[in-house]
Formats: C-alpha cells, structure tokens, sequence
C-alpha cells in the first residue's frame, strides 16, 4: 500500500510539473501576443475622450447616444475593449443623466 502511494505521489508530481510547464509556455505566448496589441486606454482617457466626443457633436440627450457610440467606437477601437459604455456614468452630462420618461 506504500509503494502504491508513492507511485501516486510521483505520479502527481509528474502531472503538476507537465502543467506547470505548459501554464508558463501560454503565459509567453500572451506576452508575446500583448506586445502586438494596441496600447489599453486608461479610464481618464476613456471618460476625456467621451467628454470630447459629446462636446463636438453637440449632443444633448439620451437619443444622441447613438450616434455618440459610433464615433467612440471607431476612435477607440481595439483601445478600450469592449468598456466604453462602462464609462459613461462617470461622464457628468446631460447626455447621460437625462431623466427615463414612464418610469415611475
């Protein structure tokens, strides 16, 4: 029975130390991959450019979103992943604060 554990043991260890080795290699393999990525922007620069976005295209209320995201999109493209909308509250605007009409 102790030989029988010690085999298992071994054979964890083998197993822990494939995993190990494989985990690092993904791990380069990302760094590599993040090195060719655009450079993430950060939320100041994402709330300053939203702020200059709504500021040039004027626009006043929720049925001006639209057209706010289509031109943050396309300027921050690849640089934002996906967290533009996340960052509209912080924004302070009309825009997005405007009151939800029927809503009690």
């Amino acid at each position: 029975m102790v030989v029988r554990e010690d085999r298992n043991t071994d054979d964890s260890k083998q197993g822990l130390r494939r995993v190990l080795k494989h985990t690092h290699k993904e791990e380069e393999e990302i760094k590599l991959y993040y090195a060719y990525l655009p450079e993430q922007l950060g939320s100041s620069e994402i709330e300053a450019t939203l702020k200059d976005i709504i500021t040039e295209l004027s626009a006043t209320g929720v049925k001006d979103l639209g057209k706010v995201m289509k031109v943050a999109m396309s300027k921050m493209a690849g640089k934002a992943q996906g967290k533009v909308e996340a960052y509209f509250p912080a924004v302070h605007h009309p825009l997005v604060h405007a009151p939800k009409m029927g809503v009690a």
